[in-house]
């Protein structure tokens, strides 16, 4: 498995991938994009290498109740739970930053299904994409959600262009970021043993993780 990831690191599987049409891709999604959303924290552009006045940290944890009922919806409507979640942020960010175009980051596992054997490699395969997300309010949620998923998708087939190299592709400046937020959703099976051993979390906080 080792030699495998060494295989994929050194681009023999990268380099048989289709980087022009990824990148014509993102040049159209990323089309008239100048810079990143802002959070509405300050009046002044963030710089990613210093650190916000007066930052906090907040949990929340979701009753059973809730988590169940959001997977009920999902299901019904045939896209994953954090495409749901994903959208949910979405919508925060356009409140905040009073924009109906925003774009958020989210982190993929970089590990495509046609390659051979992926689930048995060890290694690092995971990339940060730019989520681009247009809000209107005279559209459904479900239309949201419904677009947002295919999206996903969509984006998902050209992850293997680095973050870099798809920033390249916009129009917006070296200087900086595409995004100031990034999403991530970790969905991890808790079996009996998990439970056993996490007997002093509550129901919330395991739901959570």
């Amino acid at each position: 498995s080792l030699k495998q990831y060494q295989m994929f690191i050194n681009g023999q599987w990268l380099d048989a991938q289709d980087k022009e049409e990824a990148k014509r891709y993102w040049r159209e999604e990323l089309k008239g994009l100048t810079g990143p959303t802002s959070l509405g924290i300050n009046k002044q552009p963030l710089g990613i290498h210093k650190p916000i006045d007066d930052l906090r940290e907040e949990r929340c944890c979701f009753t059973e109740e809730f988590t169940q009922l959001c997977t009920r919806f999902v299901r019904k409507h045939r896209v994953t739970l954090s495409t749901l979640l994903e959208l949910a942020w979405g919508i925060v960010l356009s409140r905040y930053s009073n924009q109906e175009d925003v774009v958020l980051g989210t982190i993929v596992s970089g590990r495509p299904g046609e390659l051979a054997q992926v689930e048995n490699i060890v290694g690092l395969f995971i990339n940060a994409l730019p989520v681009r997300l247009k809000v209107d309010r005279s559209r459904s949620v479900k239309e949201h959600l419904l677009d947002l998923h295919e999206k996903i998708q969509l984006s998902n087939q050209y992850s293997y262009l680095s973050l870099n190299e798809i920033q390249s592709e916009s129009e917006v400046s070296n200087e900086l970021p595409l995004f100031y937020s990034l999403f991530l959703f970790e969905n991890y099976p808790v079996d009996n043993e998990v439970g056993q051993a996490g007997k002093q979390l509550s129901k919330g906080d395991i739901l959570a993780k």
